[in-house]
């Protein structure tokens, strides 16, 4: 209690530097105190915070410093936060990270420069926030898609795809041939996203050598809701991997063609619990006249994993307000 007191004292008195020491108090109420009453002092607290950050052993310091940064309005605070995304310790690089992302308006010149920082963690940064600022930031993040880093160029593939321009197409597709798997999956869900221009590319990539990069590939494919995907997933539902088989399924319902009805009724008997969800609330989402579905939802229900049966329940509960008069179809 006295503690708080105090920086509550030191903050009406306007000892910015003895306030920074409390950062490092035990109490997280007090540190969390000390941040406020920092952060409230505007850019006059920067270099003590930005000091804090550099100098502190105390990872819960750092912390504070970061919290209280991004709660200053100046643009003088990113570069510090930046810097921030390279901390050794794990919680300190998060709370930057969410920092930055919540900054939309962090000066595009600044992001542009911080693109070409040595340092990858900045550009990793820079790229994940620049797609708060649209298609202006389509070329820059194109650049980067070959940065040396694979994390830059995963991000930046991320990025794209949140971006949603169909410039990135062509640029996307390329990374699906990149060295390394996470690239390759990033790349592949961002296409999902951006429509048919990919499917050829996605298709291609359900043979991919890494179990990641073909669920990716499946997601995309389901997103992307072209029937011509259908034939290629149902050959690739031989996959051994259940991570992707649970995706191919869930592909094959959110495209919701009839072609995929039979083998959808053998996969909800999976050995694999999540591949059998995914039929199930696929099933759900036929519009088919065929009874055999009620009975396999009905078999669903009983599952013993809870997952399956939670999916059953949903699944039978969709199927009646498909049916025009509130029955099952038969």
């Amino acid at each position: 209690m006295l503690a708080r007191w105090r920086t509550s004292r030191l903050a009406k008195t306007g000892r910015l530097e003895s306030l920074a020491r409390y950062l490092q108090h035990p109490d997280w109420r007090v540190r969390r105190e000390a941040s406020s009453a920092l952060a409230a002092a505007g850019e006059r607290a920067i270099p003590i915070l930005v000091d804090t950050l550099a100098c502190t052993d105390n990872p819960a310091a750092r912390l504070e410093a970061v919290i209280a940064l991004g709660q200053i309005p100046s643009e003088s605070v990113i570069p510090p936060l930046l810097e921030a995304l390279g901390d050794e310790e794990g919680m300190v690089r998060r709370e930057a990270a969410t920092v930055l992302e919540q900054l939309a308006a962090v000066d595009e010149g600044t992001l542009l420069e911080a693109l070409c920082d040595r340092r990858w963690w900045v550009r990793k940064a820079a790229a994940w926030t620049l797609a708060t600022h649209g298609e202006r930031a389509v070329a820059p993040l194109t650049r980067v898609l070959v940065d040396e880093d694979k994390g830059v160029r995963r991000t930046a593939a991320w990025s794209l795809g949140r971006i949603g321009s169909p410039k990135s197409v062509s640029p996307l597709i390329n990374s699906l041939r990149d060295e390394d798997p996470s690239v390759r999956a990033a790349a592949a869900w961002a296409l999902g996203k951006l429509g048919k221009a990919s499917l050829s590319s996605l298709l291609d990539a359900l043979d991919d050598d890494e179990w990641w990069v073909r669920r990716a590939a499946a997601w995309a494919l389901g997103e992307l809701k072209d029937k011509k995907a259908i034939a290629p997933l149902l050959s690739a539902l031989g996959e051994k991997d259940s991570r992707v088989r649970a995706a191919i399924v869930w592909a094959l319902g959110a495209i919701g063609s009839e072609e995929a009805l039979i083998p959808l009724l053998r996969y909800a008997n999976d050995p694999d619990a999540k591949v059998r969800r995914e039929a199930v609330l696929a099933l759900g989402s036929l519009e088919s006249s065929m009874g055999k579905i009620e009975s396999v939802l009905a078999a669903a229900i009983t599952d013993p994993s809870a997952i399956v049966r939670n999916a059953a329940t949903l699944a039978a509960e969709k199927r009646l307000r498909l049916s025009p008069r509130g029955h099952p179809k038969t």
